[in-house]
């Protein structure tokens, strides 16, 4: 798998005048201030991916290749990337389109941002709004047209925290952050140094398309959730699916046993492969996996992992 791919895997199996700095402009205040940076995630948004990225970049050195792959998807917003050079915990909320372009997103920066501005390299952004509580927000200025991959919003809190809002997404964030609603949202799990969670009931064609045997594996399932931890360059992985009964997932179980025979006959998956363990309670199907050091730096490219030994949970 090319690095390119693993990186949008990973964030998917795992957007005229110059701005100014003047004082700011004050709004209604919300009346209460989000109690978490993830409480920026809109509920009309199917799939959330977390990173640590303090964790990634002393157990692999690929922050670097992960700041890359969102400036792919924002398109033409470098402050994306450099924003999470400097971040230690990301959130990308994603609804996947067809296209890479047609896909809706929030991405939420958890880190140390004081000197951060989104301006710069041919952004420009007007000035900040005081929304009270200490959160700001500034407007994406300087487009001939606002794409729908376009990042259009900036929020901020303090100088720890960056919400960056594609164009189809303004309302819905906006309904989370200064009308606190409160929307039902997907929340991956505080784990590990990769977790995610997603609602599998609306899967684009695409996918359908480009990966049968997976939508026969997930005829019938309704959420996914999981995690990913580093031990001692072990990746140790946990994906676990919730189906809508439990002979939807007694069928899934079946198809699953079959395909896990069927790679580990497969010599690049094999490794991957090798300590699977498949279970099931009711409708609930639980995968764990333990990859080799060796098949997470061939994944990756050793020039990007990192010596530097540890475990990494």
């Amino acid at each position: 798998m090319r690095r390119a791919g693993w990186v949008v895997a990973l964030t998917a199996a795992l957007v005229t005048s110059p701005a100014c700095g003047g004082s700011r402009q004050l709004a209604s205040p919300p009346s209460a201030a989000p109690a978490r940076p993830e409480a920026a995630i809109p509920g009309d948004l199917d799939w959330v991916l977390r990173l640590d990225l303090r964790r990634v970049r002393r157990a692999l050195g690929a922050a670097r290749l992960i700041a890359l792959g969102a400036e792919e998807l924002t398109g033409d917003a470098p402050s994306v990337a450099r924003a999470l050079l400097h971040a230690d915990t990301l959130w990308l909320a994603l609804r996947p389109g067809e296209r890479l372009e047609d896909t809706d997103y929030v991405v939420i920066a958890q880190g140390s941002f004081r000197d951060f501005t989104p301006a710069g390299e041919g952004e420009q952004w007007g000035p900040e709004v005081d929304l009270g509580a200490d959160w700001r927000r500034q407007e994406r200025r300087g487009l001939a047209r606002l794409r729908r991959q376009d990042v259009a919003r900036l929020y901020r809190s303090g100088d720890d925290v960056l919400v960056f809002v594609s164009a189809v997404e303004l309302h819905s964030v906006a309904r989370q952050l200064e009308r606190l609603e409160g929307d039902r949202r997907v929340t991956p799990p505080a784990l590990g140094v990769l977790s995610l969670a997603g609602r599998l009931e609306r899967r684009p064609l695409a996918f359908q398309r480009r990966a049968p045997e997976l939508g026969e594996l997930l005829e019938g399932a309704r959420e996914v959730t999981g995690h990913a931890s580093l031990e001692a360059g072990e990746l140790q992985v946990e994906l676990a699916l919730e189906y809508a009964d439990e002979p939807s997932a007694r069928a899934a179980e079946t198809r699953a046993k079959e395909a896990l025979t069927h790679a580990l006959t497969v010599a690049p998956l094999r490794s991957w492969f090798a300590g699977s363990r498949l279970s099931r309670v009711g409708a609930h199907l639980v995968l764990r996996l333990t990859v080799p050091a060796s098949a997470v730096q061939a994944l990756l490219g050793a020039d990007e992992a990192s010596t530097e030994p540890g475990a990494v949970d």
